[in-house]
């Protein structure tokens, strides 16, 4: 069974091999890999919120939801952050949620007194921590996260419509970069990892050297893989 326009009439049916390809090598590099990511959104069971994390991803800072039950079911808190199924989280994120549960108060009063708590200023929960941090526009969130965190990916041009992964598989470490928006777009990429980089088409498997201060164009909805060796 498939979907009716998934086939050998389809015009764009000669080409899916390379679709399958990049789809193939994708799966691949996110299995077993590990996610390099340091924010989470606090988030229910049943809703996530979408206003912190349009910001995020409008400003290429990678990040997880964490369910609330997991500051006191199986999640760890101390000065540096949340730690969790092999995550680091130095900042958490609130937003928006419907309540906070008592039993979630010790660890999220931990991450207030060390600056890594930070709250919408409209929630209603914002006074009730010492020293928590509050944002009310989008460039508070990220100033906020920028002074706590190191910089994991900068675009000399700024773009909303990048996003980005990067995971550590094996020796290497990848950065998979994606133009979500409609237009081209022409940048330089400044990205935390040391070491040589080259870049990958998922599509053909083909790497090329790629310098430091290359310049970079993204297609619409185009995706470019970064490999950083030592």
């Amino acid at each position: 069974e498939r979907p009716p326009d998934v086939g050998p009439n389809s015009t764009w049916w000669s080409r899916y091999k390379e679709y399958s390809d990049a789809c193939r090598r994708l799966s691949w590099l996110n299995t077993d890999s590990k996610q390099i990511c340091d924010v989470a959104i606090l988030c229910e069971s049943t809703f996530l919120p979408d206003k912190s994390a349009r910001i995020l991803y409008e400003h290429q800072r990678d990040f997880n939801y964490l369910e609330i039950r997991h500051l006191w079911e199986d999640a760890r808190t101390d000065s540096n952050g949340i730690h969790i199924a092999g995550m680091d989280y130095g900042i958490l994120v609130i937003d928006s949620l419907s309540t906070i549960p008592p039993e979630a108060m010790p660890s999220l009063k931990i991450l207030a007194m060390n600056g890594r708590l930070v709250i919408n200023r409209h929630a209603e929960y914002s006074s009730l921590f010492e020293k928590v941090i509050s944002y009310q526009t989008p460039d508070d969130l990220i100033a906020a996260i920028n002074k706590k965190l190191p910089i994991d990916i900068e675009l000399n041009t700024p773009s909303q419509d990048i996003r980005y992964r990067h995971v550590i598989k094996g020796d290497n470490q990848y950065y998979i970069i994606f133009n979500e928006g409609t237009n081209i777009i022409t940048t330089k990429l400044k990205v935390s990892a040391n070491g040589k980089r080259q870049l990958i088409d998922p599509a053909t498997a083909i790497a090329i050297k790629l310098s430091a201060d290359e310049t970079l164009t993204f297609s619409p909805h185009e995706l470019k893989i970064i490999r950083v060796t030592n």
